[in-house]
């Protein structure tokens, strides 16, 4: 089975996509505009994709960020269309993501952040990674 995974963010949303159920890679970061459900859809049908893994953004104490109310609609979307949606924690994944990629490095007693542009995609892997290593039996 193909599968896209999701870092659903307020101004980019970041896509990683595993086929055949194996590794998971990022693919791309999208601007998180009104065209982007039509775009999602698109890459989706395009890689014959039947399951989307969404980032679950919460916080330490298990509650909802503000942003779930944006993601569970955009779910909500996506499975009208007929894609089957599952939801996965999605904590600590950037920082992960910036870390794996080398974004953020120690300099002298400071941080210093560059830019990566594929941060986000990055996340969307390790998201969608996360989700198949925990349904390996069901992938």
């Amino acid at each position: 089975m193909n599968y896209l995974g999701i870092d659903y963010g307020h101004k980019k949303v970041g896509v990683a996509i595993a086929i055949n159920s194996s590794v998971a890679l990022p693919l791309l970061i999208l601007k998180n505009s009104d065209s982007l459900l039509e775009e999602i859809i698109s890459i989706a049908k395009k890689n014959n994709i039947k399951k989307i893994i969404v980032g679950q953004s919460i916080d330490l104490d298990g509650n909802e960020n503000r942003i779930m109310s944006q993601i569970n609609e955009f779910a909500k979307d996506m499975q009208k269309n007929g894609f089957d949606v599952h939801m996965q924690d999605e904590r600590f994944t950037t920082q992960e993501a910036k870390t794996l990629k080398g974004e953020i490095t120690n300099v002298g007693k400071s941080r210093k952040k560059k830019q990566i542009k594929n941060v986000d995609a990055n996340a969307a892997a390790i998201i969608l990674q996360n989700f198949i290593d925990e349904h390996k039996s069901s992938c």
